[in-house]
């Protein structure tokens, strides 16, 4: 079970809330695989932001689903803003879906926490769809079933088959039609 108590380092956040509450069968969590999880050992580094500020990034885990980027989450230290860990989730959800042909965007999703604040929503929204205070989080908080919705292992895999759908060629059609 996830926890909102002793997160006193951005590792805690990730170990203790956000691992935990992605791998929680539902109601308690979004139920997903936790080999879809992957985590920064795994994922690739992109140069992220403009000027100054730019810098290679990577976020704290990526969930993947038959091989596209679905939702980057990012864990901050509570004494971070958490403001700024959805602004760089955003940013590299867009920089995944640059990867994809025009009209195809994998990374829909992003989620931050510094375990005082939990932000997620879709990553081409500036605003949050939710902006949930930790500490309020729990089995039946309207915040924990407004994530399941949005982030379930179901709907995620609807949003994947649809991506597989969009990338089939239509040139492809299977050999044995070709038999007399």
């Amino acid at each position: 079970m996830w926890t909102v108590e002793g997160l006193d380092n951005e590792s805690d956040v990730e170990q203790k809330l956000i691992y935990p509450f992605l791998i929680e069968p539902k109601p308690l969590g979004l139920g997903l695989p936790p080999e879809s999880i992957q985590t920064k050992a795994n994922i690739r580094r992109f140069e992220i932001d403009k000027g100054t500020a730019k810098k290679l990034y990577f976020p704290d885990y990526l969930v993947v689903n038959m091989g596209f980027p679905i939702l980057v989450i990012e864990a901050k230290h509570p004494s971070e803003s958490v403001e700024e860990g959805y602004r760089q989730a955003r940013l590299y959800a867009n920089e995944l879906n640059a990867l994809f042909p025009h009209g195809l965007s994998p990374a829909q999703c992003v989620v931050a926490s510094n375990g005082i604040e939990l932000w997620f929503g879709h990553s081409d929204q500036a605003e949050p769809d939710g902006k949930a205070l930790c500490k309020g989080l729990g089995p039946y908080s309207p915040d924990v079933a407004q994530l399941i919705e949005l982030l379930s292992w179901d709907r995620i895999t609807q949003h994947v088959v649809a991506l597989a759908r969009g990338l089939r060629s239509p040139e492809l059609f299977k050999p044995r039609r070709l038999l007399g």
